[in-house]
């Protein structure tokens, strides 16, 4: 594959195609230093153990509900989902529930419910 553009405005560097996110070295380390740490994230010690009781749960039988979609979690990963406001858990979450709702949230979007199978389109 031939090589690309670095994504940010104005920068003439040339990246291979598997560079993280599309950006050059200098650019990644400011995206990333912007972004902040794991923890200023909300992912701290009380988000993993809270992830691995939901999975313990999960493994042990107990029946867990997705608090976005409100649909039965059947499969790991089970992902403790965050408050719109980040500071605090409100309950267990399928991943791609959680990636969508971050991604609408990102956008200041809301939550709406994916249509059942065979229903709309």
């Amino acid at each position: 594959m031939s090589k690309r553009v670095c994504r940010e405005p104005k920068c003439p560097t040339l990246v291979s195609p598997d560079a993280y996110r599309g950006r050059c070295a200098k650019h990644q380390q400011a995206y990333e230093a912007q972004r902040g740490t794991n923890a200023q994230r909300g992912y701290d010690a009380e988000y993993r153990r809270t992830k691995a009781g939901y999975e313990a749960d999960l493994r042990a039988g107990k029946t867990l509900t997705c608090v976005i979609c409100t649909q039965p979690i059947t499969a790991l990963p089970v992902t403790p989902q965050h408050s719109r406001d980040r500071t605090h858990i409100v309950g267990p979450g399928h991943e791609a529930c959680n990636l969508r709702d971050a991604g609408l949230a990102s956008h200041g979007l809301p939550w709406t419910p994916p249509a059942p199978p065979g229903e709309g389109g």
